[in-house]
């Protein structure tokens, strides 16, 4: 195992056939239609992950006073706002440890940079922080946040690489299965 790299790199290697799959699963959203399937989608997902890790007893030590920026109410004021139903859902990832909860925080704080884009497609469509779009308006403004992020990945205090890499692909997997609901006639293949 090389252990040069630095862990947000390893994780990047890890992760990148799921995060590949995600992006094919999200497409374009070049429709309210597709809007509308990526929201309800990133909804499902989202809300009970950070639902679960709302309930954490201790954060990691590493992230000192950080915290992830977390969409569950804006994604379900734009839900609201759509007059679509939040959907339910349960997450199953674990996170009974710090390397666990780092892997599962890379994915959510990572979705950061491809907001920006899903963010510029919504807004050709209409939707923006006052209709349906609150959500991205809040994500893509916390890229401060997901630099310091990084900062806490990386510190000295020893995470197992390969327990955070297993938390984050499983994080994408549970996002792809989302996205699969909103979107069933899309093979994430």
């Amino acid at each position: 195992m090389q252990t040069d790299k630095s862990l947000r790199a390893h994780l990047r290697a890890a992760t990148q056939s799921r995060h590949a799959t995600l992006d094919r699963m999200i497409g374009p959203v070049n429709s309210r239609e597709t809007y509308v399937g990526y929201l309800c989608g990133i909804a499902a997902f989202r809300i009970p992950v950070e639902q679960r890790l709302a309930t954490l007893a201790a954060w990691p030590d590493r992230l000192g006073s950080w915290r992830p920026t977390f969409l569950a109410r804006w994604l379900s004021l734009d839900l609201t706002a759509l007059q679509l139903d939040v959907p339910s859902g349960v997450s199953g990832l674990d996170l009974s440890s710090d390397s666990r909860v780092m892997g599962v925080l890379y994915v959510l704080e990572g979705s950061i940079l491809g907001a920006h884009s899903v963010i510029r497609q919504a807004a050709s469509l209409g939707f923006n922080d006052r209709s349906g779009a609150r959500h991205l308006s809040v994500q893509t403004s916390a890229l401060a946040g997901w630099k310091q992020f990084l900062t806490c990945l990386e510190k000295e205090a020893a995470l197992d690489r390969e327990v955070t890499a297993s938390a984050a692909c499983e994080t994408f997997d549970e996002a792809v299965t989302a996205m699969n609901l909103a979107f069933p006639d899309r093979n994430p293949a």
